[in-house]
């Protein structure tokens, strides 16, 4: 599964001018026990884990575990509290829809403005082989063969 990196505007460092940031993102289904709902979602590499807004949890019905949590750090140092629950996910294609069962984090990010999805290793990263091509702006995603059945 091939796709195109997504255009974002920032603010170049030290400046009053804007630059253009080409980011791996993909729109993922979340399915969950009550509800599904579609999010665009940024492909890192550099996470551990696969986390969600704590107010999707919510809103699918995903029974979060109260026993199982931990914390997530960003590069800002700040330190988010991550609870746990069961979902499926699916990554669509016009020509293949790719879905697995798997435990996420979800994360109280404080405000709706804040909330993203980051695909990490645990939950997705670790069930594809990823190649990034910085220079054609494209994200390729092949199942392995560690990618849990949708049972």
């Amino acid at each position: 599964m091939k796709f195109s990196y997504r255009e974002y505007v920032s603010l170049f460092p030290g400046t009053n001018d804007y630059r253009l940031i080409l980011r791996p993102v993909v729109t993922i289904r979340v399915i969950g026990p009550n509800a599904d709902a579609r999010w665009d979602a940024l492909v890192d590499t550099g996470a551990n884990e696969t986390l969600f807004p704590l107010s999707l949890a919510e809103a699918l019905g995903v029974e979060l575990d109260q026993q199982m949590t931990s914390e997530a750090a960003g590069i800002s140092g700040e330190v988010l509290k991550v609870h746990y629950g069961d979902v499926e996910l699916h990554i669509e294609t016009e020509q293949e829809d790719v879905a697995w069962k798997t435990m996420v984090g979800f994360v109280d990010f404080g405000s709706a403005s804040d909330e993203v999805i980051i695909l990490g290793h645990g939950g997705c990263l670790d069930f594809f082989t990823a190649s990034f091509d910085g220079e054609k702006a494209e994200l390729e995603l092949v199942p392995n063969s560690a990618l849990p059945s949708r049972m």
